[in-house]
């Protein structure tokens, strides 16, 4: 009951005090974006979750605006201890090496109760927080997810939501800049929405920051934070990089339990024994438990599992994956009378170079076609024209590839 009175006093902090209504030019601005950020996140599930997902979109697009069918993963709260750990980048800098707490702030961190709860039970509790969690288990998805619960209630509370990936930050940018490039908003718009509380950040990915520009990046949500007491803010970044760079409380995403693998292969499964039968054999093979805790992993293995037999290691499961993705491409472009340009080996050696590159050249989540065009120009045509959807418009309708895209077909 005292969660969910907190929770309550929260949401109701959240809500604008002054009953002036949002000018009508940033109001049309606020639903373009929102209307842009559903149809997004849509889209990225209709062309790019599953193999055959353009077929059963429908379907998929049912189970997943159902909540009743939504898998909510459990988080705990984490404590930092600076004496156990070390700090990263320029943190030893501004280290007093000196410095001794009191011996009642130290018993007071010794004693302190970590909560738990689903991570919308705790993102209720805490209008700032950061979210840790391994690869793969649910930060993002479940910031987007959060982000378009508050877009869809735009129109009753008067508070959206702005979904920002981290990792296009670049060394000679600064977090305004970053916004701003990723909504509708004029510099005077976004500060007034920061300043009258009408918006809620969501900052995916802060370990996916270039590592050139962590400093700067970090330094600008320190000031953003100071800045805007009031504001509130979610921001996600790995485990293993965390480090509390800023002073947030961090909840950690806990890895599904059996149970939570089970109900969630089910869904596409559709078969209670089928699913027990594959959960088994990946339980088997060795890694498989760290596999099985990966939602897209889950994914892709109700994906290949269409025999009943899962191929043993991480490896051949890839494989078969993009096996069963290249027939399925091969049986379209016939349909089409349009000739693949490349055998399958081939064609994923390219894709893998064209992630590659994106990444070495600092495109942590997408880069522009333009980019791509250049660096690749025969066979990004051959690519983007054989195989269906690989680039996505971005907000203001610049084509771009999306690093996830080319690791779902690569």
């Amino acid at each position: 009951s005292q969660l969910k009175l907190k929770a309550f006093k929260l949401v109701k902090s959240n809500s604008f005090e002054n009953s002036l209504a949002i000018p009508s030019e940033l109001d049309s601005k606020i639903k373009k974006y929102n209307d842009w950020f559903i149809k997004n996140c849509r889209e990225l599930e209709k062309h790019f979750t599953l193999l055959d997902a353009e077929e059963n979109f429908e379907k998929i697009a049912k189970i997943e605006d159902d909540e009743n069918y939504y898998l909510i993963p459990d988080a705990e709260e984490s404590f930092y201890d600076e004496y156990d750990d070390e700090f990263v980048g320029d943190e030893w800098d501004d280290y007093d090496f000196d410095h001794e707490e009191p011996d009642n702030e130290i018993d007071e961190r010794e004693y302190r109760i970590a909560r738990k709860g689903t991570v919308f039970e705790l993102l209720d509790l805490e209008k700032r927080s950061v979210f840790l969690g391994e690869p793969g288990a649910g930060k993002t998805t479940t910031l987007r997810r959060r982000c378009l619960q508050i877009i869809k209630s735009y129109s009753e509370t008067g508070i959206t939501g702005v979904f920002v990936s981290l990792s296009n930050f670049r060394k000679d940018d600064n977090l305004q800049s970053l916004i701003l490039r990723n909504t509708y908003f004029s510099e005077e718009e976004y500060l007034y929405l920061l300043k009258s509380n009408r918006v809620i950040l969501f900052l995916d990915a802060l370990n996916e920051c270039p590592t050139s520009a962590q400093p700067v990046c970090v330094g600008n949500l320190r000031g953003l934070l100071n800045a805007y007491q009031e504001l509130a803010v979610t921001i996600s970044t790995r485990t293993l990089n965390w480090t509390q760079q800023i002073e947030l409380p961090a909840f950690t995403i806990k890895p599904l339990t059996k149970q939570q693998q089970g109900e969630f292969l089910a869904v596409y499964i559709k078969s209670k024994e089928k699913t027990e039968k594959l959960l088994s054999q990946l339980y088997s093979q060795p890694g498989g438990e760290i596999l099985a805790n990966n939602p897209w992993m889950l994914r892709m293995l109700a994906t290949i599992a269409d025999d009943d037999q899962l191929p043993k290691g991480r490896a051949l499961m890839y494989k078969k994956y993009m096996h069963i993705w290249f027939v399925r491409e091969t049986k379209k472009a016939n349909k089409a009378n349009i000739k693949l340009p490349w055998n399958e080996d081939k064609t994923l050696a390219n894709i893998a170079n064209i992630a590659a590159t994106m990444r070495i050249n600092g495109y942590a989540k997408e880069a522009p076609v333009s980019f791509l065009k250049k660096t690749f120009p025969q066979a990004w045509f051959e690519i983007n024209s054989a195989f269906d959807r690989l680039a996505v418009e971005s907000l203001f309708n610049i084509p771009k590839i999306q690093h996830k895209i080319l690791r779902t077909f690569a």
